[in-house]
C-alpha cells in the first residue's frame, strides 16, 4: 500500500449509487480500472502500478461485491480478478466495524499483520477510503461507504464525498 497520496482522491460513486457494488462504482470502473497487461503513468490505477512494476504487479482473485438491494441491504458477491482494490476494514482491524461482513472477506478473512503496529505510523494521517459497505442499520438510505480516519478508526462517509485519499493495495512477486 502506498505510503502518500500519489492516487489522489475520488468519489466512491460520482451517481451516489451503491446498488452496483464495488464492482459497479465509478472508483472501481473509472480509477483503479481494469487489470492492466500495458503501462500508462497517466491511466488508471493499474496502468500506473503497470508501468512503475511492470510483469511483477500480479492479477489475482478477490471476492467482491457486484451489487446492493439498497431496500434490504443485501449484499451479492463475486470472484473478480484484480490488481489492485481498496482494502477492507476487517484487513485493517480483523473484524467488521460497520459492515455486515460475512462475504466482505476481501484477500482473507483477517486482520493483515501490518497493522498489528502503530497504524498511525504505518497509516500515516492520511484518510482514506475502504471498500467496505456499511450494514444497513447504519446506512439506512445505503448511500454510504466505509473509510479508515487519520484518528485511527473506521467510520463512513457518503458516496460522493471526494475528499479521501485512494490508497489501494496491490500485490508484487
Amino acid at each position: 500500500m502506498p505510503f502518500s497520496n500519489n492516487f489522489g482522491s475520488v468519489a466512491f460513486d460520482s451517481n451516489n449509487s451503491i446498488s452496483g457494488g464495488y464492482c459497479g462504482s465509478t472508483i472501481y470502473n473509472e480509477k483503479i480500472g481494469l487489470p492492466a497487461t500495458v503501462g500508462n503513468t497517466g491511466g488508471t490505477i493499474n496502468e500506473q502500478l503497470y508501468a512503475e512494476f511492470g510483469s511483477h504487479l500480479k492479477t489475482y482473485n478477490e471476492r467482491l461485491s457486484t451489487s446492493v438491494d439498497t431496500t434490504s441491504g443485501f449484499v451479492n458477491y463475486g470472484w473478480n480478478l484484480v490488481q489492485a482494490s481498496l482494502l477492507t476494514e476487517n484487513e485493517i482491524c480483523g473484524t467488521n466495524i460497520v459492515s455486515d461482513g460475512g462475504y466482505d472477506i476481501g484477500t482473507c478473512f483477517v486482520k493483515y499483520p501490518l497493522f498489528n503496529f502503530n497504524n498511525k505510523e504505518i497509516l500515516g494521517i492520511t484518510q482514506f477510503l475502504l471498500r467496505s459497505i456499511p450494514k444497513k442499520s447504519l446506512n439506512s438510505d445505503m448511500n454510504k461507504i466505509s473509510c479508515y480516519r487519520s484518528e485511527g478508526y473506521i467510520a463512513f462517509v457518503n458516496l460522493t464525498d471526494n475528499t479521501l485519499a485512494l490508497r489501494p493495495k496491490f500485490m508484487l512477486a
